[in-house]
């Protein structure tokens, strides 16, 4: 990919760094799997080569707050939509099938997938932050990923996701999961 141009690589894990230590002139982003809980964190992936890292999806009002309100040593972002699977992992769940959905003691409905050797753990719904982007740029959050994966960006779903972050308004079905609830 290098040497065909590709410069800039979103990094979702520690161990995938040994991939580009023999290479010049990258810009690696850190993914929200790199779990940016506060400010040292956010220090030490400077430390080794993160140029921008990206905030925790599943983290608290209070907390991206108090994360934006230090001085970084990089600038961060955040995912401001997306259907990200939220477990993903090589044990086979047998007692789940792709076809019925997992429902929690709150209502909340999950589905879980086998393909490629993994199990695949989604929520039904998508999150979005799109309702506090104004607040989030005023805390100092520099850029938003709106991740499109499931939907795609030209499916009446995507278009509709795009209007809505233009108008700063949450896409009908979203929810801000921990945003509002905290991590309690």
């Amino acid at each position: 990919l290098v040497r065909e141009g590709v410069s800039q690589f979103r990094v979702s894990n520690l161990g995938h760094l040994p991939l580009f230590d023999d290479l010049q002139n990258l810009t690696l982003y850190g993914s929200y799997r790199l779990l940016v809980l506060n400010s040292q964190a956010a220090t030490a992936l400077a430390n080794i080569g993160i140029n921008d890292a990206e905030l925790y999806i599943e983290d608290d009002r209070q907390n991206l707050a108090a994360i934006l309100s230090r001085r970084l040593p990089l600038p961060v972002s955040l995912m401001a939509y997306g259907h990200p699977p939220l477990l993903v992992s090589r044990i086979r769940v047998r007692s789940l099938r792709d076809d019925h959905p997992v429902v929690s003691d709150r209502g909340d409905r999950y589905r879980m997938q086998q393909r490629q050797g993994l199990s695949w753990l989604y929520s039904e719904t998508p999150f979005s932050f799109f309702e506090e982007l104004r607040e989030l740029r005023q805390w100092g959050c520099r850029g938003f990923v709106i991740d499109l994966t499931r939907s795609g960006s030209t499916t009446p779903q995507g278009i509709q996701v795009l209007e809505a972050f233009g108008r700063g308004v949450a896409p009908s079905g979203s929810s801000r999961f921990n945003l509002d609830s905290g991590l309690e």
